[in-house]
């Protein structure tokens, strides 16, 4: 991925949308722990990348699967570094109240993990998304 300050810029309200959930949402999850790593604050707006987009994708879909805001801030943190492999996923499991593992790698690999209590992630199909919206949004 490009570096943080390469990437095209959106404000909270157009990645609210690209992700399709609410500014008031969205700047309530920055406010809880997203911001340490998240945006760049410019002449008093917060101003966010593509890549920061795509770590949002993931928090969202982490708290989808159950996650406590907190902890999926961090985690999508650690899944979002990099490019993400077309062929990979990411397995969410519940070990608990307030408890969560996260497994990544290929189907083959995972198959075995899969149980009733899992959530399949796709970050590449997030970023193939968030890439795809976020052009149309920036056009104009």
């Amino acid at each position: 991925m490009l570096p943080h300050h390469h990437d095209p810029t959106m404000t909270v309200c157009e990645v609210a949308e690209l992700l399709g959930v609410s500014e008031h949402d969205l700047r309530s999850r920055l406010a809880r722990g997203a911001s340490d790593y998240v945006g760049e604050k410019t002449n008093g707006r917060i101003l966010l990348s593509i890549s920061d987009a795509y770590l949002l994708g993931i928090a969202y879909a982490l708290t989808a699967a159950g996650w406590p805001v907190k902890s999926a801030n961090a985690a999508a943190a650690t899944l979002a570094g990099v490019e993400p492999d077309p062929g990979g996923l990411v397995l969410s499991r519940c070990l608990g109240p307030r408890r969560f593992e996260l497994h990544a790698g290929t189907w083959a690999d995972l198959h075995p993990h899969v149980a009733a209590a899992v959530t399949v992630i796709a970050p590449a199909v997030i970023w193939d998304t968030t890439v795809r919206i976020s052009s149309k949004i920036m056009e104009g």
